[in-house]
């Protein structure tokens, strides 16, 4: 279904009425467990948002915030990191940010778990073996995060830049001491930035 109304940020945010999702990156390592990294990113629109009843069949800037999409150049402010939005908005709880970010966690975990035990063949789990997967979650005007799509090659350059130029740099900064540091014996785990959300014995560990 198409989710309306979305969660939308209001003036005097640089960035108000424009509909953006989030997106989250994910490591699945071994067979298996799964870790969310914690830092994600806020991907506006580049017009402010009309519901899709009032909105020209043929223009759909307002609706869609996928990076690639976005006019050449994007707007400077598309790419935002979620930490960065309002702590507080007039119509969520004060607790709304770690609210979706829990939401996020329990989704992923849920989503991987399926796949690992009914997908064996699209989702292969391997000993010593890691992969990034790129998680997209759309707010609603509720506060609840749904799940868009699970890319399984996220592309970094697209939002690698500005804000998240820094976030992909600590992303794999964290799947270097998670997926690799265990492997050669020089500590597993050891990044509090990565949120384990599923630990899950398949048998090939």
């Amino acid at each position: 279904p198409y989710i309306h109304p979305p969660l939308l940020l209001p003036p005097p945010h640089p960035n108000a009425n424009l509909k953006f999702h989030i997106r989250t990156y994910v490591l699945a390592t071994g067979a298996l467990k799964v870790y969310v990294y914690k830092p994600m990113l806020a991907l506006f629109a580049s017009t402010p948002y009309t519901p899709p009843t009032t909105s020209a069949t043929n223009d759909l800037t307002a609706h869609l915030t996928n990076t690639c999409l976005q006019p050449s150049p994007p707007p400077p402010t598309s790419v935002q990191l979620f930490s960065s939005l309002p702590a507080t908005l007039s119509n969520l709880p004060a607790t709304w940010k770690d609210d979706v970010v829990k939401q996020i966690c329990d989704t992923t975990a849920q989503v991987f778990e399926a796949a690992a035990r009914a997908q064996s063949v699209h989702f292969q789990t391997l000993p010593n073996g890691f992969e990034i997967f790129g998680l997209d979650f759309l707010v609603d005007g509720q506060g609840t995060a749904w799940l868009l799509e699970v890319n399984a090659f996220p592309d970094f350059g697209q939002s690698g830049a500005g804000e998240g130029r820094g976030l992909v740099e600590g992303l794999i900064e964290g799947v270097v001491k998670v997926a690799v540091g265990g492997y050669f014996g020089v500590g597993e785990g050891a990044d509090e930035r990565m949120i384990e959300v599923l630990d899950l014995n398949l048998g090939r560990r």
